[in-house]
């Protein structure tokens, strides 16, 4: 079948009251949260929360991955100091112990990847234009924004950790009907594998992601998540983004 290898994205849950929020300093409060549903049976599979410690920043510093019952499922540490859209990253899955790593040196990228109960794998990756990584994306996306909302396609080359290994992708706008499960309004983008070489390598289902279009804010995505579930397959999800400040 299919290896399905998901981008993924970026979320925020806000239980407290008013007081206690300006009791508390910023970086302990979520501004995104995202409730990933399962496509097929819409039951609530585990939310995003995003943290950053500067209200200014462009890019999460922080993000877990929550089950319903509030377990952590899986931590990561995001520094874009360098450029937002090749992030260097640092995850770990504290279900099954996989963790990843990028770190930037330079012109070019020390990527690492480990699995459970094996070896620690490592890859240098050359920085080039088109380079995303993990929540890079967004970035990538707003930095492109006027080529994809006059229809035209645009590429990037796509870190996938578990491959140690780039992806060709093509972004374009799509029919607004596939977003609008959350707007009608939005700019609807399809992600694709692009490149024949490329798709009998790595092939994926399509994915669907909404942005607001005056905040160019990302609202919906829809497709194969990044967050494996507990058997270790892949989950095809629904995610909703609710924002801590509608004004930015």
């Amino acid at each position: 079948m299919r290896s399905k290898k998901g981008f993924c994205y970026c979320a925020k849950q806000m239980l407290v009251t008013a007081s206690a929020l300006i009791a508390l300093p910023l970086h302990a409060q979520p501004w995104i949260v995202g409730e990933a549903a399962s496509v097929e049976s819409g039951e609530l599979l585990y939310q995003e929360l995003h943290y950053r410690s500067d209200a200014l920043a462009l890019l999460s510093d922080r993000v877990e991955y929550v089950a319903p019952s509030g377990e952590l499922l899986v931590e990561k540490s995001l520094n874009g100091a360098r450029s937002f859209i090749t992030p260097e990253v640092e995850q770990n899955d504290l279900r099954s112990g996989t963790r990843f790593s990028v770190n930037d040196n330079g012109d070019s990228l020390e990527v690492r990847y480990q699995r459970a109960g094996q070896s620690l794998v490592s890859k240098r990756i050359e920085k080039e234009e088109r380079l995303v990584v993990d929540a890079g994306f967004d970035p990538y996306v707003r930095a492109n924004w006027e080529a994809l909302s006059t229809g035209e396609a645009i590429r990037a080359e796509f870190f996938v950790p578990a491959r140690l290994d780039t992806v060709r992708i093509s972004i374009r706008q799509t029919d607004a009907e596939q977003c609008a499960a959350i707007s009608s309004s939005a700019l609807c983008l399809v992600v694709r594998p692009a490149g024949i070489l490329r798709l009998v390598g790595w092939l994926i289902d399509p994915l669907y992601l909404a942005y607001e279009q005056d905040s160019q804010r990302l609202l919906m995505y829809r497709g194969i998540s990044n967050l494996l579930d507990e058997n270790g397959e892949p989950q095809n999800v629904l995610i909703r983004y609710q924002y801590a400040n509608p004004a930015g």
